[in-house]
Parts: structure tokens; sequence; C-alpha cells
């Protein structure tokens, strides 16, 4: 387990309290997840206007929401395959309305490089995203890389606050480091691929030979 492992375990034990607050309201971790959508929506709205402040707010608020859920979801003892299918389903419509929201607001203003940077943010969050899933979904441990989700919201809220050029930069280096990521991944899984197929035809050799 590295060190950014521990610090999420230990952040998410930590938020069990919270979420048994919320539990006593009535309100489900699903709920909460849609909740988030809803306020990313908002952001990317407010950001299509390139109103940055208002967006960033609604940003913000809906990356709370994406901590809530599953502190509610865990309080309950159900965070379970469905609940983690959805969030992680939502989650990618959330980047998409505020990447989207931004990318709306450079073309209109005839920003190239910063139109550019956004596509290539939107591509490299959703690939990081996807060679997690369809990794797992072979059977195989895929994390790891630095533009994760949370470093993605961290970079881009600082970008908010500060305009202009950092959010320029802020940007590019979502775009570069997601995409890096996800090769990273990419390699990653395809060596235990192949590393598990050579033993597989190891060991269909040897019985083979036993025969």
């Amino acid at each position: 387990m590295d060190w950014r492992q521990a610090g999420e375990d230990r952040f998410r034990h930590g938020m069990i309290p919270v979420g048994r607050m919320i539990l006593k309201t009535g309100i489900s971790a699903n709920q909460i997840t849609v909740f988030g959508v809803l306020l990313s929506a908002v952001s990317g709205y407010f950001l299509y206007h390139c109103r940055w402040n208002t967006g960033l707010l609604f940003l913000i608020l809906g990356a709370c929401c994406d901590f809530l859920d599953g502190a509610v979801a865990r309080a309950k003892g159900s965070s379970g395959k469905s609940g983690a299918f959805i969030d992680s389903t939502l989650d990618r419509y959330a980047e998409l309305f505020v990447y989207g929201g931004l990318l709306g607001c450079f073309a209109k203003q005839g920003m190239t490089t910063a139109s550019l940077g956004v596509f290539l943010a939107i591509g490299g969050s959703l690939l990081v995203s996807y060679t997690r899933a369809r990794a797992e979904g072979l059977g195989f441990t895929c994390a790891g890389g630095f533009a994760q989700r949370p470093e993605r919201i961290i970079l881009l809220c600082l970008g908010l606050i500060f305009g202009g050029r950092v959010l320029l930069w802020s940007i590019w280096i979502i775009a570069v480091t997601s995409h890096l990521t996800a090769i990273y991944r990419f390699i990653s899984v395809l060596q235990s691929a192949r590393s598990q197929e050579r033993e597989t035809r190891g060991i269909g050799k040897r019985r083979d030979s036993d025969d």
C-alpha cells in the first residue's frame, strides 16, 4: 500500500462519523451523488459564461458531494457494487459538464490553445477512468498515477482561483498528466496481462509434457 492509498484510507475512515450524521436526515448516498452531478452542471453553465468565481463555487460544492456520498455509503455499510457503479459513472458526467463549460467559454473567445488543452484534458480524464475500469473488469489491479480525480479537481480549482495564465497552465497540466497516467496504467496492465498469459502457456506446456 503506497502513501497515497494510506492517506485515502485514513480520510475515508475519518469521514464515517460525518456520514452517520447525514444518514440521520434520511438522505441516501445515491441522492448525494446525483445532487453533486447537478451542482457540477450548474458549475459548467457558469463556466460556459466565463464566470470563474461562481463556477468555482459550484465546482467545490459538487466535489464535496463526491466525498460525502462515499462517507454515507460506508457509514450505512452499503458501499457495494451498484453504488460504486453509479458513483463512477455519474462522476464522468460531472467532469464533462465542467470541462464542457470551460471549452465553450474559450471557444467563444477564440482561445485556440486553451480550447485544445481542455479537449485533451477531457480525453485524458476519461482514459484514466476507462483504463482502470477495463483492467479491473479483466481481473487486474489498476491504480496509481498522478492525475486521478482529486488531483484534477484541485488543479482546476487553483486555476479558477487565480485565472489568466495560471488557469491555462492548470488545464494543460491536467491534460498532460492525465494522458501520462493513462499510458502508465496501460503499460502496467499490459505487462501484467502478458505475464499472466506466459504463466498460463507455461502451465499448459507442462501439462502436455506430463501427458
